[in-house]
């Protein structure tokens, strides 16, 4: 299906947005406060929907947003629910940043594919939304992980840069 995407000027700068607010949404999930956590995810994907509204052009109506928003976010994180109810762990918190960045992503090109098929927000159709949400979250999974990847590394050589100059 990303093949069939457009590259315009204006796919360039969804795709930023996106982007940006994956690393947020990421940093988000790595709080260690239950439901904080998903709360600043939800705000984040929702001001995301927003400026991808303004940029397709689309009307931004919040309470709709909320709804599309938190339907999704329900339906893909009833395994993550465990969670809430556990002591937290680093590995948990890393695992939750993963998947707070795999959902954004996911959020984020679906609505990407409905705003570029000429579907307004008001017109999305939730179950439609949840399975081209589903086609992009395992992409999504591979895109937080990569990110995480490469922060663990620049970690690894400012440790080993500090422990040169000692």
């Amino acid at each position: 299906m990303e093949s069939n995407l457009n590259n315009s000027p204006t796919r360039a700068l969804a795709e930023n947005i996106i982007n940006r607010h994956i690393v947020w949404a990421m940093a988000s999930g790595a709080i260690p406060i239950h439901f904080v956590d998903a709360l600043g995810v939800m705000f984040i994907q929702n001001d995301m929907l927003k400026q991808l509204c303004k940029l397709y052009s689309y009307d931004y109506n919040r309470n709709i947003g909320k709804s599309i928003v938190s339907s999704i976010i329900a339906t893909s994180t009833v395994k993550g629910i465990s969670f809430a109810f556990k002591p937290i762990k680093a590995g948990e918190r890393i695992l939750m940043s993963i998947l707070s960045g795999a959902i954004t992503y996911a959020m984020g090109r679906m609505f990407i594919s409905n705003f570029e098929s000429g579907i307004s927000l008001i017109d999305i159709d939730i179950k439609k939304g949840e399975q081209l949400f589903d086609e992009y979250f395992e992409k999504g999974k591979n895109f937080a992980k990569n990110i995480t990847s490469k922060s663990e590394t620049k970690k690894t050589t400012s440790k080993r840069q500090t422990k040169k100059a000692d």
